[in-house]
């Protein structure tokens, strides 16, 4: 049941970050002149130590196990999270590098 809860809303937020960017396309065809905004992201590639904030507040570790498109045609990462056994996408900007992985 957690797990659903999870998907659900790792599949909310993969459709807000899809508004977002095509709002955010539009608005940069208007505005040339601005920066990129994550330009200071660190770049992440398979098989890097993840962690993301999960929804009860509570660090959760992973790999990425593969990178991908999801059904909105964006590149995102499938991860697999420490102690389950299927692979998640989720979003790049929810992930952050784990620089303390669990072995």
């Amino acid at each position: 049941m957690f797990q659903d809860v999870i998907d659900c809303a790792l599949e909310i937020d993969s459709q807000v970050e899809a508004y977002n960017l095509q709002a955010n396309k539009s608005f940069k065809s208007e505005n040339k002149g601005q920066a990129l905004s994550n330009q200071g992201r660190e770049k992440l590639s398979t098989s890097n130590a993840v962690y993301m904030i999960g929804i009860d507040g509570q660090v959760v570790k992973g790999k990425i196990e593969l990178i991908g498109r999801n059904v909105h045609g964006q590149v995102t990462p499938n991860v697999k999270w420490v102690g389950q056994n299927s692979t998640v996408q989720v979003p790049f900007p929810d992930l952050k590098r784990d620089d303390h992985p669990m072995t």
